[in-house]
């Protein structure tokens, strides 16, 4: 797969549509309001990340791709220069064009890893042709170079049909991922991704009269006629039913069941992978395979996620990943990660009976970036730090079950009584600890600071802890 990949880092996509600003509060819900029959929820942290478009750019920033360009309308706003700032910090090519209307943004309330409300801000805007010009004429300057356009279309003003139009004058290999029923505008592109729901509305807007039910025979039915109406291959995403590919030829594959955290963007994952596998003619099949196994990775996580293709090809290989990593491996791995754009994050503990506190720390500190790494005392360094009764479980029984967890992606033992020569080594650009620390009475503070990364304190957990719970263990054991 080594040539497979370092085709898709070759390539050069722009991905033109609706940019979105996806914002997650994360909270804790203890209690209920005594005002009204709701949840308080009790902020903890906030990410922003890219919706939209936006996410479709990163999804392909994170698959490898080198040159990933992106068009479209922002506001003049914070949100706007949000948007911009992290298009940077991905080195992802953004033209932003200005609107008169507020930047899109969605916000997400979560607690325990679930959504409790989203809270949209978007005007009725539509792009005028003063910006239509604007747009045409950021793609025409780089359209000679480009091998894959993918139109992110949210229908939220950014497309319209004399852009498509345009496009279809240029050349280049053209993907939509729509949200219009309008799909007429989209014919003779080389591949449309809609899903099941999409597909029912897109038939009927096309005059088709079958009933349509999530079965191989109505999905290929349905296909090849919006297909030949339309003159384009078709991806039809099918939830827990797989995947279809009508082209010349019909392809299905079955996707594997696995826990959903969370959906959002997963289309756009979808729509990233299969473009770039499409586009470079590898094996259908197996590109679908791939594809299913980008979307899981990216469900089982919290917001958008955008899957590496290391990740992809273990998930796709069913390889067994090594989670316990010794530190010159866990360095080798890290610097790998951050080539890829993930965030790093790391946290420190002993970790020897763990607890409902272990674990909703831990899943605070996933959020606050993309890779999470925990490094444990070893059993001679938990002895200095504990006594000699500590600890109660080994290292390597520590580590298989913090591995295991959902939250933790890598473990990391370290000998020394503070973490500060772990962190020198890894580098990570985030460094957690909970709220019955401070910053400034922390060592390691001045380590990770030095390099330029950033120390977060997270909500103190109360009532949980492991001595306390080794005494009660005595206490009636």
């Amino acid at each position: 797969m080594e040539e497979l990949q370092n085709k898709i880092k070759n390539l050069n996509v722009l991905v033109l549509g609706d940019i979105i600003l996806d914002k997650y509060y994360f909270t804790d819900v203890s209690r209920i309001s005594p005002e009204a029959p709701v949840p308080i929820a009790k902020f903890k942290s906030e990410k922003n990340v890219l919706g939209g478009a936006g996410n479709v750019a990163l999804n392909l920033k994170a698959l490898g791709v080198n040159n990933v360009y992106s068009i479209g309308i922002v506001g003049v706003d914070n949100a706007g220069k949000k948007i911009q700032e992290i298009f940077k910090e991905n080195l992802i090519k953004f033209v932003p064009i200005l609107g008169k209307c507020d930047t899109i943004t969605k916000t997400r309330i979560v607690s325990d890893n679930k959504q409790l409300l989203r809270l949209d801000f978007e005007e009725d805007c539509n792009n005028n042709s003063n910006l239509t010009k604007q747009i045409i004429s950021e793609i025409s300057q780089i359209k000679d170079n480009l091998d894959i356009i993918i139109v992110s279309d949210y229908c939220k003003g950014c497309i319209n049909s004399e852009i498509l139009e345009y496009l279809k004058t240029t050349g280049v290999f053209l993907v939509a991922d729509t949200k219009s029923t309008d799909i007429l505008n989209f014919s003779n592109f080389n591949l449309i991704t809609p899903n099941f729901k999409e597909t029912c509305k897109i038939a009927k807007s096309l005059g088709y009269s079958q009933e349509i039910v999530n079965e191989n025979l109505s999905i290929e039915t349905v296909g090849k006629f919006i297909s030949k109406k339309i003159n384009c291959s078709l991806l039809l995403t099918r939830s827990e039913k797989g995947v279809s590919l009508i082209d010349e030829q019909v392809t299905h594959c079955n996707i594997e069941k696995t826990s959903v955290f969370d959906v959002t963007g997963a289309g756009d994952t979808c729509a990233s992978i299969f473009s770039c596998l499409y586009y470079l003619k590898y094996d259908k099949k197996s590109s679908l395979e791939l594809m299913n196994a980008a979307g899981k990775l990216t469900i089982s996580n919290i917001g958008n996620y955008a899957p590496s293709f290391s990740e992809i090809k273990k998930e796709y290989l069913k390889e067994e990943f090594d989670y316990v990593l010794t530190q010159k491996d866990a360095v080798i791995k890290l610097k790998e990660l951050k080539s890829e754009g993930k965030k790093i994050v790391f946290t420190n503990g002993c970790f020897d009976i763990l607890h409902k506190g272990h674990i909703s720390y831990l899943s605070d500190a996933k959020a606050q970036g993309d890779i999470l790494v925990v490094g444990i005392n070893s059993d001679s360094s938990v002895r200095k730090l504990k006594g000699e009764s500590r600890p109660i479980i080994d290292e390597n029984s520590r580590s298989f079950v913090l591995s295991n967890l959902k939250a933790v992606d890598y473990v990391v033992i370290f000998d020394e009584d503070t973490p500060c020569e772990i962190i020198e080594l890894l580098k990570p650009d985030i460094h957690v600890k909970g709220g019955d620390y401070k910053k400034e009475d922390m060592p390691e503070t001045s380590v990770v600071e030095n390099y330029g990364g950033e120390v977060r304190i997270l909500k103190f957990i109360d009532n949980n802890s492991t001595s306390k719970i080794i005494e009660k263990i005595q206490k009636y054991g």
